[in-house]
Order: structure tokens, then sequence, then C-alpha cells
């Protein structure tokens, strides 16, 4: 598209205020498309008729409008929380489980070492935040503990608990450990894209808001190498979290296997009276490939089609795999409303939703319910737990006042600060990893390889040994920082302000570094424990900042400044630390902060329009550019059709 090219009609795909009750053809008539699609159609209310008529709403119409229609009582709503929620709440919560187990078995065969383990064990009897009250007002150590405590942190290092992770003190094989993980990576990409061609593993694996957003399945088969090459990631202690390769699994297994018509062979229509509309789903018409005098057999009646629902069971299978994410189910559905509800209801995904955002609450909250049930039934955990503080710190805070709110709008920004930081080095890393690709395909050319086979071996190889001296010079920063982040609070002063300091920043190169170079995984876990360090180190240098509304804001902010999910953020906050809801107030507005720092001022946006500038672009009208965008979108859709 040129810019003298004629801007699009007011209907066009790029127009910018979409109207979601439009649709794309002519046929403008709901009750025909639910028929098409097999899906119950609900007859015109009586406010519709008004609306119609031009009538004004009044209150109960309003109030109407927001409760939505009776879900419970159609047939459809049940078959889908029977053949669609509550199965893939069981699959994704063995799925999760099998996925724990891995790679928790390999970190616990390499990196976390019976020392490493005692180390983050050392209870809080060893840390000052329980001698907080000791002497009567907060930073003061009683009397009787002065000596115990400057013994305990400036003892002999032979007698140090918390050597294996004060600076320096990781052992040098953690350099082999993690290139061996990244060679295991890239091997098993390879060998996948050798055994399934037509699958083979893609050099850049759509990430957590794709997957929210999109919510379609990629590949068929993709799920399976994800999740095995996260676990490897994770296990061999790479800076990645869990929530990409369950949201691939989750969005797969639900557009895929759930999201289309299921039913039991066809049988000869000889019954009479038979025309084929007895079917209380909906179903009135046979495939397109099932003959004229052929209809469904009695038992497939009872079976569900979701031809129509591929999204909505894209959403109960993507709620399912987070279920077992978090300590409280809730927060799946509420993070993934949250990333994914802008594009939803603007029907980018080619059609508007059919269904009342409070039956996909619904839906999505028992799949997740179930998920969370399963998986902590057999693990007794999930794998993001409940870290509360010790109790000396909760009795600090007996009150919100005017300047912990000041305090939570200063570490906000700071907190949209570190996390633009961490923003740009994922860019740049990611820049760097892809170069790195390039360099070891053009060498393996030359040695006669197929393309792509060094690159994805040596690329994540090279990754894993630098991120091993990271490791080596920062213990702490080995892993997605889940396991570390108890320690990193309780521990803090007997740690050092330096220690936590450099493992702060260091995991956010640490993540950059191995999500560029081929590790796969997420970037929240690994971006929560970078901004509890900033919590952490903010209330050591300013001690007048209590520690739980420091911890709490930067725990969660430093995500929020690029990820839009405040609400979700300041609630994960809110249930891990078990702060109550007047402690989480300075979260929130933490939240607010952070993300109005960077992406309210458009920096991210900037930036990201920067990368993806073409010649001519400047050029184009806004609404150009949108229809531009749109038409590649399409474009590209259709070389990724689902089965």
């Amino acid at each position: 598209m040129t810019a003298e090219s004629e801007p699009p009609p007011s209907d066009a795909p790029g127009k910018i205020d979409v109207d979601i009750s439009r649709d794309v053809e002519d046929d403008d008539d709901p009750a025909d498309d639910s028929k098409e699609a097999g899906v119950e159609a609900e007859p015109p209310t009586a406010e519709a008729e008004r609306e119609e008529e031009g009538e004004e709403k009044d209150g109960a119409t309003h109030l109407l409008e927001a409760i939505g229609p009776a879900y419970a009582r159609r047939t459809q709503f049940w078959k889908a929380i029977l053949w669609s929620s509550i199965p893939q709440g069981i699959i994704m919560g063995l799925v999760a489980l099998a996925f724990f187990n891995l790679y928790v078995a390999i970190s616990k065969a390499t990196w976390l070492t019976d020392d490493y383990h005692h180390a983050l064990q050392t209870g809080p009897e060893n840390s000052f935040w329980e001698d907080k009250t000791a002497g009567g007002g907060e930073g003061e150590v009683g009397e009787d503990d002065a000596g115990v405590a400057s013994d305990e942190q400036h003892g002999d290092e032979q007698g140090d608990p918390l050597r294996p992770l004060r600076l320096g003190e990781g052992p040098w094989w953690y350099v082999a450990l993690l290139a061996g993980g990244g060679f295991a990576v890239g091997l098993l990409k390879v060998v996948w894209s050798r055994a399934l061609p037509r699958h083979r593993f893609p050099r850049k694996v759509p990430g957590f808001l794709v997957e929210v957003r999109e919510l379609r399945a990629h590949d068929v088969w993709l799920p399976i190498p994800i999740l095995l090459c996260s676990g490897l990631s994770l296990g061999f202690g790479a800076s990645v979290g869990p929530e990409a390769a369950l949201g691939a699994a989750g969005t797969t297994l639900g557009s895929l296997v759930f999201g289309r018509r299921w039913k039991v062979g066809p049988v000869q229509a000889n019954r009479e009276g038979d025309n084929g509309n007895d079917d209380n789903n909906g179903n009135d018409e046979a495939d397109d490939d099932v003959n004229d005098d052929r209809s469904d057999s009695y038992l497939s009646k009872w079976l569900p089609d979701f031809s129509n629902e591929r999204e909505l069971c894209a959403l109960d299978g993507m709620s399912a795999a987070f279920g077992a994410l978090f300590p409280a189910q809730y927060l799946s559905g509420l993070m993934i409303h949250e990333l994914g509800s802008g594009v939803w209801t603007e029907g980018d995904n080619g059609k508007a939703w059919t269904r009342h955002f409070m039956e996909t609450v619904v839906r999505t909250g028992v799949a997740s319910t179930v998920g969370y049930l399963f998986f902590t039934g057999l693990e007794d955990r999930t794998l993001l737990e409940e870290l509360p503080l010790p109790f000396a710190l909760y009795s600090l805070l007996p009150e919100i006042r005017a300047i912990d709110m000041f305090y939570a709008l200063v570490l906000g920004i700071l907190s949209g600060i570190l996390g633009l930081v961490g923003f740009v080095l994922l860019a740049v890393f990611g820049v760097m990893g892809s170069k790195m690709h390039d360099l070891f395909d053009a060498i393996g050319g030359r040695l006669g390889l197929s393309k792509d086979v060094l690159g994805m071996i040596l690329t994540p190889t090279l990754g894993g040994a630098i991120l091993g001296l990271i490791c080596k010079a920062v213990p702490l920063v080995i892993g997605d920082g889940a396991d570390q982040l108890g320690p990193l609070i309780n521990l803090s002063e007997d740690l050092g302000v330096g220690t936590i300091v450099a493992a702060g920043l260091c995991k956010l190169v640490a993540v950059v570094l191995s999500t560029g170079f081929g590790f796969i995984g997420g970037p929240i876990f690994p971006l929560i424990f970078a901004g509890t360090c900033l919590g952490v180190v903010s209330h050591l240098v300013v001690p007048d900042v209590p520690a739980v509304i420091a911890i709490s804001s930067c725990m969660v902010a430093v995500p929020c400044a690029f990820i839009p999910a405040l609400f979700s953020m300041a609630t994960l906050a809110s249930v891990v630390l078990v702060l109550g809801g007047a402690a989480t107030s300075p979260v929130f507005f933490a939240c607010l902060m952070s993300y109005g720092t960077v992406c309210g001022t458009g920096i991210i946006q900037d930036l990201l329009r920067g990368s993806k500038q073409k010649p001519g672009d400047e050029e184009m009208d806004p609404d150009e550019k949108a229809a531009s965008r749109i038409a590649s979108d399409a474009k590209s859709e259709e070389h990724h059709p689902l089965p």
C-alpha cells in the first residue's frame, strides 16, 4: 500500500473504531449464523425489540444487559461445561503435573544440590526480620542477639549456611551445566524437526501474550516439543518461566481437540417424519461430507458441536493450564481476560464473540478450578506458592497512610524504569541471538549441514555458557526465581544490599539472554524475582519505606511496566504475600504508576513501531496503517490453517 492509496471505507477491516455488532459479509442475521454453526439461537428479547423501535432504555433494561442471558437454560452451555471445561481441566491438571515433575527432577539432579537447598531453607530465625521488634523499633536488633547476628553474618565461611547464595560462590560447573542444557534443548529441536518436517520447530515460538490474544493453535503437534524444551530449560537452570509452555498446550488442546464437532458415525435416515430438525443442540443441518439421505446417530445428538466455539474452547484450555500456575485459581481467568479482552471484543480473530462475558467467565472458571484441584490434590502446591512474610513485618504496618501511597508512587516509577530496561534488553538480546543463529547456520551451510541445524543447537549452547558464568558470579540467578523468592525476602540483610542489587540486575540479563538465545519459557517469574530485589533494596536503603509496601509493590510493578495486567498482578501480590485488602492498595497504585510511566507515555509503543517501521510507513495515514496490518495478519492466517 502506498501513500497515494485511498483510505479504507468506513466498514473496512482497517477501521479503528471497530463495531463488534457488524458482520463481515452481507448476511447480518445472527439466527442464520447460529443455525449454520449448530448452536442454539436465542429468540429476540423484548429489550432488543424496544431498541429496534428506537425506545430509550430504562434502568431495568441496562441491568438486564449487564447481567446477560440465562445461559444455564441453554443445552449448549451445559455441554460446554461437561465436554470442554471439565475434561480440559482434568487433562491440563495432569499435563501441568507431569511438566512440573519433569523440570523439578532435572533441577534436583543438577543445580539444586543439598548445599544450595539447605541455604534456601535457612529459616527466618537467621533473619533480621524476626529481630525488628526485639529492641523496640524497626531496624533495631536486640542486645542479646546482636552478637549472634554479627557472628552469623561475618563468621567463618566454613560455617556460613548462606555461602552457596553469596556473590562469586557459584561452582564453575554451572558453565558446563547450562551449556549442556542449551545443547540438549537445541538437539531436541533438531531431532523433532527431522522426525516431523511438516511440524518442524519454529525459530520463534509464540509467546504467552500471543497465545492469549490469538486463541488459536499454531501447530497441532508443537506443544509437545515446547513442553519438553521448556522443561529442559527450567530444569537446567535457565531464567525462564513455565507460563509459555502451559499456555501453548492449553490453547492447542482447546482449539484442536475440543473446538470441533463430535459425532458417532451417521446412520440411515429412514425414520418416519425425520427431517433432520429434531436436534435439541441446534444441529439442524447435516455436515457437508455426509450424504443427504443420512443423519447423525442418536448418540451424536448428545455430543457437543463446538465448531463455532474454537476460541472459547481455547480459553477453557488456557484457563485450565494456568489453574496450576498461581496460588489461587481465579488468578488464571482474571489474567487471561485482562490480557485478551480488548482484542476479543473487537473481533480480531475474524468474528466477534457470540457469548456474554459472564458466560465465558463461568466456563473458564470451571476449567481453572478443575485444573487447580487436580494439580494441588496430587502435588499439594502450585508452581508459584504463597510466601507469607514474617509476622514482624505485618505488625509494623498497622494502617495505610497517605505517605505510603506516595512511596508506592515513587516505587511504581522506579519499577517502570527497571521494567523498561528489561524490555530494551529483551529486544537487544533477541537481535543478538538471531544474528548468532544466522552465523552458525552460515557455518553449517559451508560444512554441508541442513539449514537451522547448527544454529538451533549452538545458539542455546552459547547462551547457556554465558548464563552459566552469570550464575557462577551470582548464584541467586539460577532457575526461574520461584525457589529463591522466600530466602530473598527473609534473609536479605544477611545477604547484603550488594548481593541483592547484583541478583536483580543479573536476573534481567539472564531472562533476556535465555529467551533470546533459544531457551523456551516466559518472562513473568524472572521479572517477579527482579521486582522483589528492587523492593527489598528500597527498604534496606530507605528504612522509612515499610518493607511490606516496598516488597509487594515492586514485586509485581516491574512486570506491569509492559504487561497490561494491572488487576491480575496486584491480586497476585496480595495472594502470594497474604496481604489483605488495605495493604494491597499501594500495590495497585504502584502497578498503575509503572504502566503509566512506560506504556502510558508511549515509550514502549514508539520502540515497537520503530522496530517494525518500513520505508514509506511514515507517509501513511493511521487508517491505512491499520488496514495494511490487518491485511497482513489475514494473509499470515492463511499459512496456518487449522485442521
